[in-house]
């Protein structure tokens, strides 16, 4: 009853519901709460949901067309403080990812067996019969060492759950995966400083650009995701995009010419396999070690 009391008193007295001032307008000039806040219907709860699902806020729309089309006037706009019209480069990234992994586990991907071959089955026969004498030279230099003993007995157990246990596997590496792909941002960044050094470039800078990079690379491959699921095998074709963006994006943002871009692109390219990579492994040996 009392906070009735006082919600009909405030909007009688034209005050912010939250801090109390006087509105001068829509808007308070306190804290800016919206004037909107009287507002306690069910129609006027709708009407909020349907501007959130139409507008959606128009900088994410404004920010992702510069994105795809003037990407490095994207980035130099942020750096020189322009940044009023387009959203946060970590949001964005962010958003980006998490519909990226979000998609990426949730559509059935329908698994293809190739046919073996004789040949192939020869050589796998061969390899196991070697790594079976690797392994029987391993298994007499563990036994011989009770803490080697222990921890083959540990890593075995390890194994076996991940393979008795892959639904959970699986939903460890996709809960885990999106946090692996954040240390692909200071990674790019570091690298770009590098390829950058001495040219008049902070790390701040690198970071935007990276951000602003990766959410590109992110939605092209979540399009081609979608486009793979509907049948549209065309779709793949567009993985070819990312390189010609980054070249299109590195160019603009860093005033970089095209033999030093192209230059810049193949050791940013090898660099970020070999972190990829190494991430990748990681994400497996942390789901066997500590998954479930």
């Amino acid at each position: 009853m009392q906070h009735r009391d006082q919600h009909a008193a405030a909007t009688q007295a034209a005050v912010c519901l939250n801090c109390g001032d006087a509105l001068a307008g829509r808007w308070c000039s306190g804290c800016g709460q919206s004037e909107d806040a009287r507002h306690r219907s069910l129609g006027h709860l709708l009407a909020e949901v349907s501007e959130v699902l139409t507008h959606a806020d128009s900088r994410l729309w404004r920010t992702l067309s510069r994105l795809a089309w003037r990407p490095g006037r994207l980035t130099r706009d942020y750096l020189a403080g322009r940044r009023i019209s387009q959203l946060p480069p970590l949001r964005l990234m962010l958003i980006a990812l998490f519909l990226l992994f979000t998609v990426a586990f949730l559509l059935p991907r329908p698994m293809h067996v190739p046919r073996a071959s004789a040949g192939d089955v020869a050589e796998a026969q061969h390899a196991i019969a070697d790594s079976a004498a690797d392994l029987k030279e391993a298994r007499v230099a563990i036994e011989g060492n009770p803490h080697a003993r222990d921890m083959d007995l540990w890593v075995r157990a390890r194994i076996s759950h991940a393979v008795a246990e892959p639904a959970e596997f699986v939903r460890f590496i996709a809960e885990w995966a999106e946090r692996f792909a954040i240390l692909m941002l200071p990674a790019s960044a570091l690298m770009l400083a590098l390829l950058f050094l001495g040219r008049g470039f902070t790390l701040f800078d690198h970071f935007v650009f990276s951000m602003h990079s990766i959410t590109a690379s992110a939605i092209v491959v979540l399009v081609v995701m979608l486009g793979d699921w509907a049948g549209f095998g065309a779709a793949n074709l567009l993985l070819l995009l990312p390189p010609a963006h980054l070249f299109r994006h590195m160019r603009g943002a860093y005033g970089t010419g095209t033999a030093g871009t192209l230059c810049r692109m193949a050791l940013l390219g090898v660099g970020s396999l070999m972190i990829f990579g190494l991430l990748a492994v990681s994400l497996v040996l942390l789901a066997v070690v500590i998954g479930g």
